[in-house]
């Protein structure tokens, strides 16, 4: 049983640890239906969480559910690795979302975010980004966030 950030035990988070680890090395072995780095994706988001607070539970249908303010927050993660299936990865993420409000213990009042890693959408081998300081590589990544946006992926295409 791990003993973590906030107290958290779960022998949930233990599992998505042993399937992130079981990825391959270097991305380009990723298979479409095995990739620990899509484990590692959640655990990266999950962190993101607990490290302002907040009681992660892996345990849950959702890829991770947050405890908040009274309220629970549903999050599914998607590593998005090819631009023709983005638009159907996010509908079916934004359908998985819906679905876990339905069954939530107060539909009307849960909510949920999409998170999505766009790296290799917009960066094919992934590449790094160089730059010349903080500022500028904050521009450029800004800058590939942009490009992704502006592809098209706008709410209409999607739903």
């Amino acid at each position: 049983m791990y003993e973590g950030l906030n107290g958290l035990t779960d022998t949930s988070l233990v599992a998505r640890l042993k399937k992130a680890v079981k990825g391959q090395e270097l991305y380009v072995h990723d298979s479409e239906n095995c990739s620990g780095r899509d484990f590692s994706f959640e655990l990266d988001i999950a962190a993101k969480f607990a490290k302002t607070g907040y009681k992660v539970d892996f345990g849950h249908d959702a890829d991770l559910m947050i405890h908040m303010d009274g309220g629970t927050f549903f999050v599914e993660c998607k590593r998005l690795k090819s631009t023709r299936k983005v638009n159907r990865r996010i509908k079916d993420g934004l359908k998985q979302l819906h679905q876990r409000y339905v069954k939530s213990e107060a539909p009307t009042s849960s909510r949920g975010i999409l998170a999505l890693s766009i790296g290799k959408t917009v960066n094919e081998r992934l590449g790094l980004l160089e730059a010349s300081n903080p500022q500028d590589l904050g521009n450029k990544a800004f800058a590939h966030n942009r490009a992704f946006i502006e592809k098209g992926l706008t709410p209409n295409k999607i739903l």
